[in-house]
C-alpha cells in the first residue's frame, strides 16, 4: 500500500492512499491524516476525517488497485512557500506509511 501527495498549488492537493498489494487491505480512515499544510505563519491544524459513533464504520477496505483520498484546498494564504505532509498511522500511533512531503508556492 502507498500514500502520496499530488497537486501543484496550495489551491487543491489531493492525498490517495493506493493498494498495490496483491490482496485487499484494511485501514481506519480517521487515522490517515493529511493533507497538512505547513509555512511562512508555522503548521495549519491537522487534516482528518472525524470517526462514526460506530468504530467499525471508519474501516475502509480497499481492493488490489483500488485507492480512496480526499482533497483540501487553502486560498487567501499568504504569499510564500509552504510544505505539504500526510501519513497514515498505525495501531500504535506511529507513523506506519509517510507520503513523501509536496513542496507548493502561493503567490
Amino acid at each position: 500500500m502507498r500514500v502520496y501527495l499530488e497537486g501543484d498549488s496550495a489551491a487543491a492537493i489531493r492525498l490517495v492512499v493506493f493498494n498495490d498489494e496483491a490482496e485487499p487491505v484494511v485501514f481506519n480512515r480517521t487515522m490517515l491524516l493529511g493533507p497538512n499544510l505547513s509555512g511562512p505563519g508555522g503548521p495549519l491544524p491537522l487534516s482528518a476525517e472525524p470517526g462514526f459513533d460506530d468504530p467499525a464504520l471508519d474501516d475502509i477496505a480497499l481492493n488490489p488497485g483500488c485507492f480512496y483520498g480526499r482533497e483540501r484546498g487553502w486560498t487567501d494564504l499568504p504569499p510564500g512557500e509552504y510544505e505539504v505532509t500526510a501519513w497514515l498511522t498505525g495501531d500504535g500511533g506511529d507513523a506506519s506509511l509517510v507520503a513523501a512531503p509536496l513542496r507548493v508556492r502561493a503567490a
